[in-house]
């Protein structure tokens, strides 16, 4: 009987190995596929039908004249949707002003509820709510994103409703004021903005926000986390009045901080909330204080006799425009009885309009900017750029390019040429920071590098070596204590910074690996890091030879800020015959950025080397 039935008892076995065999594949093969990836991989085609009914037209109005077309998306069966701040903010800014937000189903909403909106970062989002519940929604969550994924984005470029564009992720990125953004290369215009960027499995993986004007196909959309976060804080949404106020009010309080660090400016170390930055007007360069908010920098010339640099911040809520052009006028700004009346000017929208056929028919004054009379003042002495300069005129402009903005504005007469500062904010609210940024500007200005930096005290010896570094690097003041007989220089940008410590003494190898830790750790207290002294001294350092046999240490330290933010500590020392040189370089990272700063390191210690004074 037994032997009788061992072939059924094998076929039973080996169906059982087989069934195993395929659930272990199974199991297997799903651990294998990315958490992003479950589910089938849509078309563009299809991810336009299926989410179009998602999207929303948003629109803002001023007598009847449209200010602008941008995009947003539902996020939620509560009728939340999400944008950029700067698709809505001309209705924040502008009492008078409508909005219109368009369905796909062609449904207007005209009463609208804001959340979040924006952050002490400057992030270009806000969260709108309208009382309707969609039928589809794009959620907005922590999506994993990968450089080289499928992506579309459906919004109204120029206007041109429910448009889709397809791309790839091009980067995936952290921007210098700590958010995630992603850069894609899928087509961009005015009008996209606020729209989603969507992978191939339907999920928002950002919110477009920003295109270059100069760049070919590089776009720029802010990480969908940062959505999801704003989303957990709007627990309320406010009609546009008390929205209004609440918005003011918290800028308010953010600018009044900004105003203390530019009345402190001359302390040392400098704000973080300040930094030089380097502007050019035709062949002069100028060395400016500007707030970190503002961050990017271009050359935008009118003309061979007008030449311009225009700086903004993210999402261009603030915008400063240092001008020079030829000098026309017949008497000096000064010897106008102190003050000078300025023209008022219609805005560019109503070329615009006029062009498309909707300018306004009445409130002409919306569209006009409206200046102040300029307070001018002679000038006796003064230092810096503008050192010549022999009057100034201060003057506000309400309305300034749009309705609803304002602008700080300071003229400089010197001589044969003219100069302009100007400080435009989207809220007029936000103008007194804007009058002390003018200020900031005129008051800092200077053409060198090392003349607009703190001084190093006259006790402290003349430094003794040169260095290859980044025309970025701006010598400037630094609070590390250091022994009398040391002199401790400090250069820094918006991205690193750099000690060098003379000794002068030589400092044995022996010795050389103490003191090298010793000034690691007090950098890293100073500016905040997390290494701690038992990862000190456990730090592998490599020893080397400079030309001419001169021995040194240096070694790499990877770790981390008060932000989480990745940060690289590069070292080095080196012994000369009656000196000793330490190298501390400090450098927020991207990811991709660490071999190649590793690169550039090596060269710039290759490249330092001592100067011999002439008797040598």
């Amino acid at each position: 009987m037994a032997q009788q039935s061992n072939p059924q008892f094998f076929q039973k076995l080996i169906a059982i190995v087989r069934f195993a065999t395929a659930l272990i594949g199974i199991i297997t093969t799903s651990q294998l596929i990315p958490a992003h990836s479950v589910g089938a991989e849509l078309t563009p085609d299809v991810v336009f039908r299926k989410y179009r009914n998602a999207i929303v037209r948003i629109e803002v109005f001023l007598g009847g004249a449209s200010l602008g077309v941008g995009t947003g998306f539902f996020i939620s069966k509560s009728g939340e949707l999400a944008t950029n701040l700067h698709v809505v903010r001309p209705h924040l800014a502008h009492p008078r002003s409508t909005i219109e937000i368009k369905t796909a189903d062609g449904r207007i909403f005209k009463s609208v509820s804001f959340g979040a909106c924006g952050d002490s970062r400057g992030i270009d989002l806000c969260l709108l709510k309208v009382k309707y519940k969609p039928s589809v929604i794009l959620p907005v969550e922590d999506h994993e994103t990968t450089p080289g994924e499928s992506i579309v984005t459906i919004g109204h470029p120029r206007g041109l409703d429910f448009s889709i564009s397809k791309g790839i992720v091009s980067a995936v990125r952290k921007h210098p004021s700590g958010w995630r953004e992603i850069q894609t290369d899928a087509a961009i215009s005015p009008g996209n903005s606020g729209g989603p960027i969507i992978n191939d499995h339907g999920q928002v993986i950002g919110i477009v926000y920003q295109y270059e004007r100069d760049g070919q196909n590089l776009n720029f959309g802010i990480h969908s986390s940062e959505a999801a976060r704003l989303l957990q804080e709007s627990v309320t949404y406010r009609d546009v009045a008390p929205a209004r106020t609440y918005l003011s009010e918290r800028a308010g309080q953010l600018d009044q901080a900004l105003i203390t660090a530019i009345s402190n400016r001359l302390s040392s170390p400098l704000s973080p909330q300040l930094r030089w930055t380097k502007t050019t007007l035709g062949k002069e360069s100028i060395f400016v204080l500007l707030p970190a908010l503002i961050q990017n920098c271009e050359r935008m010339d009118e003309s061979d006799a007008t030449l311009a640099s225009v700086c903004q911040s993210v999402g261009g809520e603030w915008s400063v425009t240092i001008q020079r052009r030829a000098r026309s006028l017949s008497k000096r700004l000064a010897l106008f009885n102190g003050s000078r009346l300025v023209e008022p000017k219609p805005l560019a929208v109503i070329e615009r309009l006029e062009t498309e056929g909707r300018a306004p028919a009445s409130n002409l004054d919306w569209f006009q900017s409206v200046p102040s009379r300029a307070n001018c003042s002679a000038l006796s002495r003064h230092r810096g750029f503008f050192g010549a300069a022999h009057s100034l005129c201060h003057f506000d402009t309400a309305n300034d390019t749009e309705p609803g903005a304002a602008s700080a504005s300071i003229w400089i007469d010197a001589g044969r040429s003219f100069y302009g500062v100007n400080v435009w904010t989207a809220d007029p609210a936000r103008l007194p920071l804007a009058r002390e940024i003018a200020k900031l500007i005129v008051s800092s200005a200077d053409s060198r590098a090392d003349v607009v930096q703190p001084r190093t005290p006259s006790s402290a010896p003349p430094a003794r070596y040169s260095i290859s570094s980044p025309t970025s690097l701006l010598r400037t003041a630094n609070g590390l204590a250091v022994l009398p007989k040391e002199n401790l220089d400090t250069f820094k940008d918006d991205r690193q910074t750099l000690f060098i410590l003379e000794r002068p003494e030589t400092t044995e190898p022996s010795r050389m690996e103490r003191d090298v830790r010793e000034l690691t750790k007090k950098v890293a207290e100073h500016l905040g890091l997390r290494v701690n002294a038992s990862e000190l001294s456990r730090w592998p350092l490599d020893s080397f030879e400079f030309d001419g046999g001169r021995n040194g240490l240096w070694g790499n330290l990877l770790t981390r800020d008060q932000k989480s933010r990745q940060v690289l500590l590069q070292v080095s020392s080196r012994y000369e015959k009656d000196s000793t040189f330490y190298i501390v370089k400090v450098s927020l990272l991207d990811g991709s950025q660490v071999d190649r700063l590793y690169d550039s390191y090596r060269t710039m210690l290759r490249s330092f080397r001592r100067i011999k004074s002439p008797s040598s």
